[in-house]
């Protein structure tokens, strides 16, 4: 299969342009970053790191699987085809949405200082998602072993 025939499919067309959108939006968002700071972050602290990463996973875990979200998941995933049903597609992926997350989560962390303050909010509710998957589990495992014991 050579790349014209792989670009044929209006799908795989789609994927293509969505990461070269995705390009060109991390140049133009750094870009902004050395505008607003004329320089590159060259470190970042632990705690910062983990806020951001806490604050994306609430991001993925909200748009991805909550609920609340779920409008915005039909939205994009009532297209057959085209540029909105390829976004609908990255809103059911947890590791395709997390990558345009994160890029928003870091670039608001370095542009905006106001953004501290959602990101904090994001990250303690991500904390608070995740144990409540971690009590989720340990409730599964034990109804597990409790229907495990009544079967012997």
């Amino acid at each position: 299969m050579n790349i014209t025939e792989l670009f044929r499919n209006d799908e795989h067309r789609w994927n293509a342009i969505f990461i070269l959108v995705y390009i060109i939006l991390v140049f133009i968002l750094a870009g902004f970053v050395w505008l607003v700071d004329r320089r590159f972050p060259a470190e970042i602290s632990f705690f910062d790191f983990a806020i951001l990463s806490l604050a994306t996973f609430r991001l993925v875990r909200l748009f991805i699987y909550d609920r609340v979200m779920l409008f915005v998941r039909e939205f994009f995933m009532s297209s057959i085809s085209g540029p909105r049903r390829v976004a609908g597609e990255l809103m059911h992926c947890p590791w395709c949405f997390g990558l345009w997350a994160g890029t928003f989560v870091v670039f608001f962390y370095f542009v905006m200082p106001m953004a501290w303050l959602v990101l904090l909010i994001l990250a303690v509710s991500g904390v608070g998602s995740f144990i409540q998957i971690l009590i989720n589990l340990v409730g599964w495992r034990a109804e597990l072993s409790k229907l495990e014991a009544e079967k012997k």
